[in-house]
């Protein structure tokens, strides 16, 4: 009786308990994978929305301040034009600084093209401005395009704030497309996941039990009685050891049942010599051969 071998032995750990430690292994690490990879695409997804939402609330703070230093400016200018006041243009310069750092502080930002462009106009609007002011304009036709100049500043700042919220609304909308493209590599690795873990799992349940199966055949074997051909078992080291002992046991039955075939050989021949004097005595007494019987 010999149990075959369907599966390489090498392939087999050493032990019954390291083979079904794999195969948890092997089970989960599907699911480790899938896990995993949401885990990074979560924080990618968390990172790139910070980093958005940081730069866009900052690029729509500076904006917001932009407006309302330029209608102050536009504000102080028109005092000065109508109350020729020196005081006031100390307060301009005060405003100016202000704007002007404003400005560096949002050129810094990471700001798109046309952000940019429009802040880079609003800075040339207001130095253009600021030199027409520095030659203290004295006809009404002057001081009237010049306070119109500042109305026009103002509305350049109020660009700048329109392309800011702009900048907020694509942010979003790139954050919401990055969620489903994540949303959409997640549900693919699920799908793939679930076909692969089942498939693993029915693999590692054939793998554990072969060997199992084998010595249950083993077993069945001896006890039908059919000893002929060798026994092995496959598998973890334990189980090979189990398959060596089934196969002890088959070889001490196999000296058992020769040793009784052997005996009832030598019974029967024991007692066949005796039988047969006994049968010739009787046949010569019923033919009466050593003479008539008595009858006693």
């Amino acid at each position: 009786m010999k149990i075959g071998l369907d599966f390489p032995e090498r392939y087999y750990p050493r032990s019954f308990l390291s083979l079904l430690l794999l195969a948890f292994a092997l089970v989960a690490t599907p699911l480790i994978v899938a896990f995993y990879n949401a885990a990074v695409y979560v924080e990618q997804l968390a990172g790139h929305s910070q980093t958005a939402v940081s730069q866009a609330a900052q690029a729509s703070r500076g904006s917001r301040l932009l407006v309302e230093q330029t209608t102050a400016l536009e504000r102080v200018v028109r005092q000065y034009l109508i109350l020729g006041d020196e005081e006031l243009l100390n307060d301009y310069n005060g405003l100016r600084t202000n704007f002007k750092a404003n400005t560096s502080e949002l050129s810094l930002q990471p700001l798109d093209e046309l952000q940019l462009r429009e802040l880079n106009k609003t800075i040339d609007k207001e130095q253009e401005l600021y030199e027409q002011l520095l030659r203290k304009p004295a006809t009404k036709v002057a001081k009237t395009a010049l306070a119109e100049g500042y109305g026009v500043l103002s509305d350049r700042a109020r660009e700048v704030l329109r392309t800011s919220n702009a900048l907020i609304d694509r942010e979003v909308e790139s954050m919401r497309r990055t969620g489903q493209r994540a949303q959409r590599t997640l549900w693919l690795q699920l799908a793939a996941t679930i076909p692969l873990g089942i498939l693993l799992a029915v693999g590692v349940t054939l793998l554990i039990a072969r060997p199992v199966r084998q010595l249950d055949q083993a077993i069945r074997r001896l006890g039908a009685g059919e000893f002929d051909g060798d026994i092995r078992v496959g598998g973890p080291a334990d189980l090979k050891y189990l398959g060596g002992r089934l196969e002890w046991l088959r070889q001490r039955m196999i000296d058992l049942e020769q040793g009784k075939r052997l005996f009832l050989r030598h019974v029967s021949h024991e007692l066949k010599t005796p039988l047969t004097a006994l049968r010739e005595g009787s046949e010569l007494l019923a033919e009466e051969t050593t003479g008539p019987l008595s009858p006693g």
